[in-house]
Order: C-alpha cells, then sequence, then structure tokens
C-alpha cells in the first residue's frame, strides 16, 4: 500500500541475519531492513559507525516473543534443549541461552526452527507468538498443539523500518502508518496479527 502510494518500487528478499546486518550496515547493498529495532545488534551497529546514521520508524507491530512447546506447561528448567533462529537475541533468556547445561541450537530460518519443536528435536524454541501462529495455520498440519508460553518470560519485540540512505522514506513511511490506520488494521487481522 505504501508503495503505491507514493509510485516506489520495493523488491523483498530474505538473508540470513548476520548477512542481513553487513549487507545493511557495512556494504549498504540492503536499502531497508524490516523488520528493525534500535535495541538489536546495538554493539554491532556501534562498531561499524554512527548509531544515529539508522533512521527508524514508529512501530508498525509489537509481538510478544518467548518460548514455544509441544507440553502445554513447562518450567524453564525443562528447557534442556532450547532452539532459536541464528542471530536473534533474546532479552528475557539470556542466562537460559548462555547455560552450559542447556543445549542451544541456532537455526537459518523460522520454518526451520518450528519444524525442530514438531520433530521433538528440541524440548522449546524462541519465536514471536504472532509469528508461530501465522506459519503453522499456513505450512504445517499439526498431528499434536504447539503451546506458547505466556506464562514463562516474555519479550515485547517492536518491528519498525530502518534506513541508513534513505531518511526521508522512512519519514513518508510514519506519516503513511498515521494515515492508513484502518487499513492497517484490517491487514493486521487477516493475518492475526495480534499487536
Amino acid at each position: 500500500m505504501f508503495a503505491q502510494q507514493h509510485d516506489f518500487e520495493f523488491e523483498f528478499y530474505t538473508l540470513p541475519i548476520n548477512r542481513l546486518y553487513k549487507e545493511f550496515i557495512d556494504h549498504h547493498h540492503v536499502d531497508f531492513k524490516y523488520p528493525d529495532n534500535p535495541q538489536w545488534k546495538p554493539s554491532y551497529k556501534a562498531s561499524f559507525g554512527d548509531l544515529n546514521e539508522i533512521i527508524y520508524s514508529q512501530p508498525t507491530v509489537v509481538t510478544k516473543t518467548g518460548i514455544a512447546s509441544l507440553n502445554k506447561n513447562i518450567t524453564i528448567d525443562e528447557c534442556v534443549s532450547f532452539a532459536t533462529v541464528r542471530g536473534f537475541t533474546s532479552q528475557s533468556f539470556k542466562p537460559l541461552m548462555n547455560n552450559e547445561n542447556v543445549e542451544l541450537i541456532e537455526t537459518a530460518n523460522v520454518m526451520e526452527l518450528i519444524e525442530m519443536l514438531l520433530k521433538e528435536r528440541v524440548e522449546c524454541i524462541y519465536i514471536s507468538n504472532d509469528v508461530l501462529n501465522y506459519n503453522i495455520v499456513k505450512y504445517f498440519k499439526l498431528t499434536r498443539p504447539v503451546y506458547f508460553q505466556n506464562e514463562l518470560p516474555t519479550d515485547l519485540q517492536a518491528f519498525l523500518l530502518s534506513s541508513i540512505d534513505y531518511p526521508e522514506v522512512v519519514k513518508q513511511f510514519d506519516t503513511f502508518l498515521l494515515s492508513h490506520k484502518v487499513q492497517i488494521s484490517k491487514l493486521k487481522k487477516e493475518y492475526q496479527i495480534k499487536n
């Protein structure tokens, strides 16, 4: 919708997280990054220049991120094997991820992450509740339910658009977010984003 309104043509593609940061910050081969957040990889961003060079939009979505498991009620101590997407950093679960008694596995993407859980290769995964629900409905036929653990600690992650080279487009995007709240709410409802 934003591209149509401003007669832009965006080319979307995915990259592994660590490579994405290099392409975006080091090489400037990526014009915009979505999602992004000033709290993600701050030391990496700072090592390649002034953090003020990265311009962020207002949040488009705020999603709850935490642990999902095949067990309806699981404790932190029962997460003896824990998977996350390579490059994701958990605010609430850093101690778990750094625990030498916990097997930490990093996957290339969210689909692989969910597959590991469904095949019972790990006890727990770190994932956005919205992303989990969307992908399960769209891509997986479940023989048993997956439970997002709301009773365990969760992180609220704001998803923002960012750019280094096109701050004026990010400002236009902010204006668009304000002027198209109704249409954006319909999109969130369609994709079951609770926000």
